[in-house]
């Protein structure tokens, strides 16, 4: 099963558990930018997705600001402690990003701007609980 997540929503769930699990209170950005990847014979035109909690942490009663990127893998892991509480699992995350195409201008000086947007998270979740009753079931055949 899909789920579909928006910019607004990954960021509460990420400052949830930033703030539950390493004690960081702040906010979290995230954007779509367009970048050119490769080399200049052979590079491409892709969106990459910059994720960044900024804040700060309570230590030994100091407050240390802090800046930090997240990676897809702790955006994994920050979904599947919130889906854990429904009893699913996190199999996959990939992001709704891309560009739009617009022509601007009229006759000879028509031109087509590309734009990128980021509009969210896709998440392939798995339910628990049908996962480990197949394996009962399999085993108990043998």
């Amino acid at each position: 099963m899909n789920l579909k997540f928006t910019k607004a929503q990954m960021c509460k769930i990420l400052e949830k558990y930033y703030k539950e699990q390493e004690g960081i209170t702040g906010k979290v950005t995230i954007q779509g930018n367009a970048y050119d990847i490769g080399l200049d014979i052979c590079s491409y035109r892709d969106v990459l997705v910059e994720m960044k909690i900024s804040g700060e942490i309570n230590l030994d009663g100091f407050t240390i600001p802090l800046e930090k990127e997240i990676t897809v893998s702790e955006l994994e892991m920050a979904l599947n402690s919130f889906l854990n509480e429904f009893n699913q699992e996190v199999e996959n995350v990939t992001f709704d990003k891309g560009f739009t195409h617009k022509s601007v201008g009229y006759g000879m000086y028509e031109s087509t701007v590309s734009k990128a947007y980021f509009n969210g998270a896709i998440v392939k979740v798995k339910n628990k609980d049908k996962e480990n009753r197949r394996i009962v079931k399999w085993k108990l055949k043998i």
